[in-house]
């Protein structure tokens, strides 16, 4: 198979069952999740149908233009529901305080439902985290929703992973690893790393643990929507859309999805990968 290292930026995309669509610049995916979000709930609205999406923390500036869109035209979120992919924990038993400021739930809370007119907003009970006692919870509300996810959204880690779904320390066929699970999980060294990026590269303050919706969940989404904007997805891209299908770069499982795309830009593929 071709080194997908020679691959040239104008072949990436090509033949893939993963669409590619380029932006102009990386905070347009903001503007994309957020307009994305809207029209399915106005659309499902109208139609009395209810809206169910799952969400990442990163990228995160999608949550103010999504509330001030909601807002400005008077959109009613009482029927939908939002499923938070992860949330960090300080131990494999304690989840991180909804207060402290790398908290998931408290972003949420502070910048999504927070600028969300009371009359407008999502129900309390549809703001939906993975729970470390209760990991069947989502899987089982997503059987129970009428039409399941309407649409998953994500990144991808340098890795290739999805929420937290970090490539399995032993040999797992793609298959296997498709099915796995919400779960706690223990987070890598290179996320840790990478993740400190956004919080002053203090590595050696980020938790170790976590807690994440399982591939399971995520391709089981009726949509899926993924951004690949930053210097740190010019090689992850290309293994998503054109590597083979292994649990080694979970992000290539979207291959196997009716309906996904994947939003870059021309200047991440233009990125040298020679070593």
């Amino acid at each position: 198979m071709k080194d997908l290292r020679d691959m040239k930026p104008e072949e990436v995309g090509i033949g893939s069952p993963v669409r590619l669509e380029f932006i102009e610049r990386d905070d347009e995916c903001d503007y994309i999740q957020a307009i994305m979000m809207l029209e399915t709930i106005v659309k499902n609205n109208r139609a009395g149908r209810p809206s169910t999406f799952i969400v990442p923390v990163g990228p995160t500036g999608y949550a103010k233009r999504f509330a001030r869109l909601v807002n400005e035209h008077g959109v009613s979120l009482k029927n939908v529901t939002i499923i938070n992919m992860d949330e960090y924990m300080l131990t494999e038993k304690e989840l991180i305080d909804p207060k402290h400021p790398m908290s998931f739930i408290r972003f949420m809370n502070d910048f999504f439902y927070g600028r969300i007119k009371d009359e407008l907003n999502v129900p309390p009970e549809n703001r939906i985290f993975p729970e470390p006692a209760n990991t069947g919870r989502i899987w089982d509300l997503i059987n129970k929703k009428d039409g399941g996810v309407d649409i998953c959204f994500g990144g991808f880690g340098v890795d290739g992973h999805i929420a937290f779904n970090e490539p399995p320390l032993y040999p797992m066929e793609a298959g296997e690893f498709a099915k796995l699970p919400t779960r706690v999980l223990p987070i890598y060294y290179t996320t840790q790393v990478t993740n400190s990026l956004w919080n002053g590269a203090n590595y050696r303050g980020m938790p170790r643990y976590c807690v994440s919706i399982g591939m399971r969940e995520i391709l089981s989404s009726k949509k899926c929507c993924f951004f690949a904007c930053w210097g740190t997805c010019a090689t992850v891209i290309r293994q998503v859309l054109h590597g083979p299908v292994t649990s080694e770069v979970p992000g290539s499982l979207l291959q196997t999805h009716p309906d996904c795309t994947v939003y870059t830009t021309r200047a991440v593929l233009n990125i040298p990968l020679e070593i």
